[in-house]
C-alpha cells in the first residue's frame, strides 16, 4: 500500500486553505493598488512625509519644501503644462547633480 502525503485529506484540505488564502490576499491588493492609482494618493503621502521629515529644526529650514520648490524637480509634475515624460530622466537627473 502506497500513501502519498498529498492523499491525506487534512493536507489537500490545509493545502487549498492556502491557497485560496494567497489568492484573495493577492486580488485586495490588486483592488487597493487600483484605488491609489486612481486618486494619485502615493505622490501626495511621499510629498507630504519628505516635507515632514526634512524639516531641520535647529536652523528652521524646511529642506524637502527647498527640494519641491527647485524649478526642474517641477518639470516632474504630472500637470497638463509640464514637459512630456521623455525628459524625465534627464530633468531629475540634472536637478540632483
Amino acid at each position: 500500500m502506497d500513501v502519498s502525503f498529498f492523499s491525506s485529506t487534512i493536507v489537500q484540505v490545509a493545502l487549498s486553505i492556502v491557497i485560496s488564502w494567497a489568492l484573495f490576499a493577492l486580488l485586495c491588493s490588486m483592488i487597493l493598488e487600483v484605488g491609489v492609482q486612481i486618486k494619485s494618493e502615493r505622490g501626495r503621502f511621499f510629498r507630504n512625509k519628505i516635507i515632514e521629515k526634512l524639516f531641520d529644526f535647529s536652523n528652521q529650514i524646511n529642506w524637502g519644501l527647498l527640494m519641491y520648490n527647485n524649478s526642474n524637480i517641477k518639470l516632474l509634475t504630472k500637470s497638463e503644462k509640464s514637459t512630456s515624460n521623455r525628459n524625465l530622466f534627464q530633468n531629475f537627473g540634472g536637478s540632483i547633480n
